[in-house]
């Protein structure tokens, strides 16, 4: 009996050592929810609750996951949909690709000030390997200003800038 509570308690310690939860279709890391696209490379599926994420964004391009260092190329579907409270995305040249609905709706109506708020500029970082954009993947970003799409690009879906009416 004591056996089985001492094993215990250090599986408890253990698990609550690891940096990351392992989910059944991924695994988490700061907020970000990650899936083994490759040998050693991930897709960011979901990021961090809209609460949690305000401000300038940065996609990260590398996460480490049971002790090995994978790279991050794609951003999943739907990943940062409805996270209205940044201002702006820097996508790091790892990133190949870009979800269907990927920042769909990043942008909220501000009391305030009495206009449409939320992210206003996507940033592309050294020498992009972006090859596609997904299906609405800034779909209703209201207040999205400046993107520069990199040459790389090959691929834009249907809608992928709709209503994004500040948008030159």
């Amino acid at each position: 009996m004591k056996q089985t509570r001492l094993l215990l308690l250090t599986l408890l310690l253990f698990v609550g050592s690891i940096s990351h939860r392992i989910y059944a279709d991924g695994y988490e890391v700061d907020g970000y929810v990650y899936v083994k696209n490759g040998k050693s490379t991930v897709e960011l599926v979901k990021a961090p609750s809209v609460y949690n994420l305000e401000g300038a964004v940065t996609v990260p391009s590398k996460v480490v996951i049971s002790g090995k260092t994978y790279t991050v190329t794609s951003i999943g579907d739907e990943a940062f949909e409805g996270r209205r409270y940044m201002t702006s995305v820097t996508i790091p040249s790892t990133i190949q690709s870009i979800g269907d609905e990927a920042f769909q709706e990043c942008d909220y109506y501000n009391t305030d000030k009495g206009e449409i708020d939320g992210l206003s500029k996507v940033i592309f970082a050294g020498v992009s390997n972006l090859k596609s954009i997904g299906a609405n993947a800034f779909n209703s970003c209201g207040n999205l200003k400046s993107i520069s799409l990199p040459s790389s690009v090959n691929y834009i879906g249907e809608y992928a800038f709709y209503y994004c009416q500040k948008l030159s």
